[in-house]
C-alpha cells in the first residue's frame, strides 16, 4: 500500500511539473519586450511644454485579442515658464497697487519618470503585416517642480528681508500625479518576432482644479518570444 502511494504521489508530482512547464512555455510564447523613444508633452498649471523621453516596455498575451502591457520611461530636460505680477501685500484688503510687492515668478519642471499599465486590444489576426492596437489603463508620473520668486518692486518702507520672511525665495516640490490613460498604435511586423510600433497615449492626471495632463508619442521596437 505504501509503495502504491509513493507511485501515485510521484505520478501526481510529475503531472504537476509538466503542466507548470507547459504553462510557463505558453506564457513565454506570448510575451514581448521592447524599447521606446519619443517626445513627452505635458500640459499643467505650473508649466507646459515638450521633453524627450526613452524607456522600456513589456507585455504578455492573455487572450488572442488582449495583451497586458507595462511601460517604464524617463523624461529628460527641463521646462520653464515665467510671468510677472503682484504677489503679497503689506497693507489691508483695500490696498492700492503700489502697496503690493511685484514679483517675477519662474516656474520650472525637471523631467521625471512615468509608469503605466494597461490592457491592449488588437485583432486576433493582423491585416497582413499590420495590426492596430487600442490601449486603456492607468499611469503614474513623478516630477520635480521648482518656483523661484524674484521681487522686482517693493512698496515704500518695505525691505527685501521682510518680503523673504513672508515668501521664501524659492520652493521645491516633488510631485506625483496619475489617472486614466488611453491610446492607440499600429504594430508593423518586420519579421515573425520583430515589430515597429508607432504609438500615442494621453494620460489624464488633473485633480480638482489643478491641471496635470500628458501626451506621449513614441516609436517602439518590440521583440516577441
Amino acid at each position: 500500500m505504501c509503495g502504491r502511494r509513493v507511485v501515485w504521489l510521484g505520478g501526481g508530482l510529475a503531472t504537476l511539473l509538466c503542466a507548470t512547464s507547459a504553462a510557463a512555455q505558453g506564457i513565454a510564447d506570448r510575451a514581448y519586450i521592447g524599447l521606446l523613444v519619443g517626445p513627452y508633452h505635458t500640459t499643467a498649471d505650473h508649466v507646459s511644454g515638450s521633453l524627450t523621453s526613452a524607456g522600456v516596455t513589456g507585455g504578455v498575451r492573455i487572450l488572442p485579442w488582449l495583451d497586458v502591457e507595462i511601460d517604464v520611461l524617463q523624461s529628460g530636460g527641463q521646462l520653464s515658464r515665467d510671468y510677472t505680477g503682484p504677489s503679497i501685500s503689506f497693507a489691508g484688503p483695500e490696498a492700492a497697487g503700489s502697496e503690493f510687492v511685484v514679483t517675477r515668478f519662474v516656474n520650472e519642471r525637471e523631467g521625471g519618470n512615468t509608469v503605466s499599465v494597461g490592457a491592449v486590444f488588437h485583432p486576433r489576426v493582423g491585416w497582413g503585416r499590420i495590426s492596430p492596437r487600442l490601449l486603456a489603463g492607468v499611469s503614474s508620473h513623478r516630477t520635480k517642480d521648482r518656483t523661484v520668486y524674484e521681487h522686482v518692486s517693493l512698496p515704500p518702507g518695505v525691505t527685501l528681508e521682510q518680503v523673504n520672511r513672508a515668501m521664501p525665495p524659492e520652493d521645491w516640490r516633488t510631485r506625483n500625479f496619475g489617472g486614466p490613460s488611453v491610446g492607440g498604435s499600429v504594430a508593423i511586423a518586420v519579421t515573425e518576432r520583430l515589430s515597429i510600433v508607432p504609438d500615442i497615449r494621453y494620460d489624464y492626471g488633473s485633480i480638482g482644479d489643478e491641471i496635470n495632463n500628458a501626451l506621449r508619442s513614441s516609436i517602439r521596437v518590440l521583440w516577441r518570444f
